[in-house]
């Protein structure tokens, strides 16, 4: 959607600035060389494998913040100011289970499949996007003035918000060196990560795809595992039976069932909104 030119100037520009940024909120030379880094490979890394392992969404198994903290200790190089400035972040770089990129990587491929100018996807992403920051943040604060945030929902305001301060408060008081445990099983999984997708690109018939290894133990994945097996299953016998014929005739009911689940919770919230208003209504998942 957007030139080589531009992608690539606009990527230094965005590096700069937020060097800069994370730097004068108190960040050391030696946290922003390896949060900066590990900040991007997370978000195409996550991308990669919710587009190609056909995921709703899922989350890293290790976030930027832990593995600056842990690869440098907090005895000498992450200190009270750099500590404080990668509390802050999780602000903006936490909870990936929605991510941006994830949402443009799609957007970019249905220009392939309709009829309409990759600029005007471009400004449509740009639109939705201001629009989206402008409702959730004006609404997030109405609501938190009106009803109290502590009383919203449980996990983002009564729970994930005391955690940055927490793991501040916890480091400080017991400060420690270089973690070389973790950072040894860091080592163990690039390993075997390089090995299996080594086996991936190199032999046609190795049937383990290596996107599956690094987030098999996440939340989000255990969660939906029982789904993921019972749709590739699905799958598999569909295909033994009637061929990609019989997978593409079958294809629009697959779909009106992913339809049919938000216009169901899309029919809860407007119950909740008319008959318990106020935050009193019933916890829908994701809404």
């Amino acid at each position: 959607m957007l030139s080589y030119r531009t992608a690539i100037f606009g990527f230094i520009g965005a590096v700069i600035y937020l060097t800069a940024w994370l730097y004068a909120s108190g960040f050391s030379v030696l946290t922003l060389l390896l949060f900066i880094p590990a900040v991007y490979i997370t978000y195409l890394g996550i991308a990669r494998i919710v587009i190609e392992g056909g995921l709703v969404f899922a989350r890293p198994p290790l976030l930027a913040q832990s593995f600056a903290i842990f690869a440098l200790g907090t005895s000498t190089q992450v200190t009270l100011a750099p500590l404080t400035s990668l509390a802050l972040s999780y602000g903006w770089f936490g909870d990936l289970k929605a991510t941006f990129i994830v949402s443009a990587a799609h957007a970019a491929k249905l220009v392939d499949r309709i009829k309409v100018g990759r600029k005007a996807i471009l400004w449509a992403i740009v639109g939705s996007l201001v629009m989206a920051l402008i409702c959730s943040i004006g609404y997030t604060i109405y609501m938190g003035y009106q009803i109290g945030a502590y009383n919203m929902d449980r996990w983002l305001f009564q729970s994930a918000g005391k955690l940055p301060f927490n793991n501040v408060d916890a480091k400080l008081r017991n400060p420690f060196g270089p973690d070389t445990k973790r950072l040894t099983f860091l080592g163990v999984g690039a390993v075997v990560m390089s090995l299996l997708t080594f086996l991936r690109y190199r032999f046609t018939w190795w049937p383990i795809a290596p996107i599956g290894y690094p987030i098999a133990a996440v939340q989000m994945v255990r969660n939906t595992a029982l789904t993921i097996f019972i749709a590739w299953a699905l799958k598999i016998i569909i295909l033994k039976i009637g061929g990609q014929s019989l997978y593409k005739r079958l294809l629009p009911f697959f779909f009106g069932l992913m339809i049919g689940f938000y216009f169901g919770l899309g029919i809860a919230w407007i119950i909740d909104a008319i008959w318990f208003p106020g935050g009193q209504g019933h916890y829908l998942y994701g809404v």
